[in-house]
């Protein structure tokens, strides 16, 4: 798998898709009681995204 191949509008996606999580990461701090949860959703999605990714990748 190489990544010279893919586009600079893939690896933007592939950033802002890391960006966005982050900053939901740490919005969900600030709702104690939904926590574990929100965080557990978004590393469950954030997981299928970088797979995703990583099988675009791949595949290109």
């Amino acid at each position: 798998m190489s990544f010279d191949a893919v586009s600079p509008e893939v690896m933007q996606a592939g950033r802002i898709l890391t960006g966005a999580t982050m900053a939901a990461w740490l919005l969900a701090g600030f709702m104690p009681r939904h926590r574990a949860r929100l965080r557990t959703a978004l590393l469950v999605l954030y997981v299928l995204g970088v797979v995703g990714f990583f099988l675009y990748v791949a595949v290109v």
